[in-house]
């Protein structure tokens, strides 16, 4: 008798706790032919082995071990089938993942990249709102404490004050420069039209202790105050008599 089928009769009968005299009992045969079976040295009939299928509550196939040789020796293992139309599909290797898992570097990819336009994006908010709160031009306003001619300075004493690290601004002026008067108005019923005085580039020498108003043009991230400022125009307030 096939080795299978004598380790599969001794297999069952541990399982279900029986002894070989026991089972002869039931069966009504003699100990030595259980163990004959179970031995290898015989087969129990057809009526026998019907009676050990329903002792041991198994089919008939799983009781000779028919379903477990073939799935051993055939050694390919059960394919996949769809759970709608039954189509059978690649059979999976044992070992091999049935979805590859989602990579972890991929991941810390995209990451990565929503985390930089993130930034990109903070800093052009950054940028804008600096450039929405710089000025264009500054302007100071004090009295002419010393004029040269030579070079076009002249210093500003803008007194004491916070708002600029020094009292005294050196300023400089070019040819872009624009010099204008603030002329007051005419008083009421003098009978003379009020007229302004346009702006001018004709440099004037400016004199110690005018009143002056100058702007400077800080544009484009132009660093002031500096050494020497560049005026970009200079608003005579008052002059001494």
């Amino acid at each position: 008798m096939s080795t299978t089928i004598a380790q599969r009769l001794y297999e069952l009968r541990r399982a279900h706790g029986i002894s070989q005299e026991d089972l002869a009992r039931k069966l009504g045969v003699s100990r030595q032919a259980v163990s004959k079976w179970e031995c290898g040295e015989s087969v129990p009939g057809t009526d026998n082995l019907i009676a050990l299928a329903r002792l041991y509550g198994v089919e008939l196939d799983a009781l000779l071990g028919i379903g477990r040789d073939a799935d051993a020796d055939d050694g390919v293992p059960a394919q996949v089938t769809s759970g709608s139309g039954g189509a059978a599909t690649r059979p999976v290797s044992a070992g091999e993942p049935a979805e590859p898992p989602a990579s972890p570097n991929r991941r810390r990819t995209l990451i990565a990249i929503a985390y930089g336009a993130l930034a990109v994006l903070l800093a052009l908010i950054l940028l804008y709102c600096v450039r929405a709160n710089t000025p264009d031009y500054i302007v100071i306003e004090g009295t002419v404490v010393a004029s040269d001619g030579v070079f076009d300075d002249f210093v500003v004493d803008v007194g004491y004050t916070e708002q600029y690290p020094s009292r005294y601004i050196v300023c400089s002026t070019d040819s872009t420069t624009t010099y204008d008067y603030n002329v007051p108005d005419e008083p009421a019923g003098t009978g003379e039209a009020d007229e302004s005085v346009p702006a001018s580039r004709e440099p004037i020498e400016l004199q110690e202790g005018w009143k002056v108003s100058v702007s400077f043009d800080v544009r484009g991230g132009v660093k002031w105050p500096q050494a020497r400022n560049l005026v970009d125009s200079i608003q005579i307030e008052t002059e001494l008599a």
